[in-house]
């Protein structure tokens, strides 16, 4: 087969799996706002649901790695599916018979759907795996493609939440997750190796996961991620606008169109990963100190600026930050994929999904201690740039211990 043909072929395969991302994304933060609406207690299920889903991510990618990554990517994708379906019909019975909607608990319409996503829907370290194995000349952007897509999940959630309402959201995601498992099953032809080593799989994966934490340096990266990706949560949170429900929307739209932004850069210019990780830190650090710098000028309006001057500048600001991560991020997972044997793409991934959450519990500890303190953001600021800081320490020994292994 031609060389361009194999290339193409790989494109299109690339394009279902980044879709398949955003599918699943989408479901999944449909899934948590609806929680808010239906449940007594929704931080205690969104909480469960994140907590399952940290202990599973990495033993599922490897179920992947070891029997086939497209069998298990359909599976994954299907109790997704399942999840968003049921909820939606929970929802349904609650309007058909609102006089039985009591005797009905959140164990009956919680508790399967946090199992679902959390144990058996952890498509994005798989679909992540997949790509990896593509061995794409591109992959460093491809993999920042696929953050996009997240990023793109919540965001359309937040929009089609007031266009279509919860319910409409709902109803949407599974239209798109259906029309995503099919193109997975019939257009999804790679073929992959896969393993004869199918006994103990679970068991591997922690054991591989200690390897790479503590025997090749993996410890190093996945920390200095989850301080930059606790960082990138933290200033969306700190400047959301809650009395206005599109300004809200706005700042996480900016920050996600900086990094693709950063993402279609990092595609056209192909830097190393060595160069990619300290140009994006350097830049985004940049940006955070300016971003101190002019919170504290329009704290007690210093410059006697008008309050949309102020948004203004910020909004630039925190869209050059996430630019950064553009580039950072997506170098980081190729640097480290690198040096990971292509059998274990799915269980790394699965190791960077449970560090995201990790991020965002850390994100949501130090906002419930702002609350409890009444700390303002100009006090928070020093604080997340001492993360980014130490970030920078971990990045440089990342660097120092996977450089040999890059492909330049």
């Amino acid at each position: 087969m031609p060389f361009r043909h194999v290339e193409l072929e790989k494109r299109r395969f690339s394009a279902i799996l980044i879709v398949c991302i955003y599918s699943t994304q989408l479901a999944i933060a449909a899934i948590l706002n609806h929680f808010y609406l239906i449940a007594q207690h929704p931080l205690f299920w969104t909480s469960l649901y994140y907590i399952i889903s940290f202990f599973a991510a990495v033993p599922q990618a490897g179920f992947s790695d070891e029997t086939g990554r497209k069998k298990h990517l359909l599976i994954a994708s299907s109790c997704v599916l399942s999840a968003v379906i049921w909820l939606f019909s929970v929802d349904m019975f609650k309007k058909l018979s609102p006089n039985l909607w009591p005797s009905i608990t959140s164990l009956i319409s919680i508790f399967p759907v946090c199992l679902l996503l959390g144990l058996l829907g952890n498509v994005i370290p798989i679909a992540r795996g997949c790509l990896a194995a593509l061995k794409l000349h591109d992959f460093q952007a491809a993999i920042g493609l696929t953050t996009s897509a997240i990023g793109l999940g919540w965001i359309t959630v937040d929009f089609l939440t007031l266009a279509l309402g919860p319910v409409g959201t709902l109803f949407f995601s599974i239209a798109l997750q259906t029309v995503v498992i099919i193109c997975i099953k019939v257009l999804y032809l790679f073929k992959e190796d896969q393993s004869s080593h199918k006994k103990a799989i679970i068991r591997k994966s922690y054991k591989w996961l200690l390897t790479m934490l503590f025997v090749t340096g993996g410890a190093a990266a996945l920390v200095a991620y989850l301080l930059t990706e606790a960082t990138f949560y933290q200033i969306y949170t700190l400047d959301e606008l809650p009395t206005n429900p599109i300004g809200k929307k706005i700042i996480g739209s900016l920050m996600g169109i900086g990094y693709s932004v950063g993402v279609l850069m990092l595609w056209i210019v192909k830097p190393s990963s060595k160069n990619s990780i300290k140009f994006g830190l350097s830049f985004s650090i940049f940006c955070l100190l300016f971003l101190i710098f002019t919170n504290y000028l329009f704290s007690e309006n210093r410059l006697r600026l008008e309050a949309i001057y102020s948004l203004r500048i910020n909004g630039i600001a925190q869209f050059c930050f996430a630019l950064g991560f553009g580039f950072f991020v997506p170098a980081l997972f190729a640097l480290m994929s690198n040096h990971i044997h292509p059998r274990h793409f799915g269980r790394l991934f699965g190791a960077v999904d449970s560090t995201d959450t990790a991020a965002l519990y850390f994100s949501s500890f130090l906002l419930n201690i702002k609350t409890k303190l009444n700390f303002s953001n100009q006090q928070v600021y020093p604080v997340l740039l001492v993360l980014f800081s130490l970030s920078l320490i971990l990045y440089r020994k990342v660097i120092r211990l996977f450089k040999s292994y890059e492909k330049d």
